[in-house]
């Protein structure tokens, strides 16, 4: 159970990494509108990493 938190958690951390990264490339007001609705969500979902490994740390 706690593997597959953890995995969410990686995953949510890499769509925020890339999702960022494109975000400080592109110029694009509307793209910039949709990354700030979507970061948030994802934001919460890397609790799970420390959920699934960190807090027995």
């Amino acid at each position: 159970k706690k593997l597959k938190y953890f995995l969410i958690g990686i995953c949510a951390y890499f769509f925020l990494f890339y999702g960022t990264s494109i975000f400080n490339a592109l110029n694009d007001p509307v793209f910039r509108l949709i990354w700030s609705l979507l970061s948030l969500p994802a934001l919460v979902s890397l609790y799970f990493v420390y959920f699934g490994v960190a807090k027995n740390l």
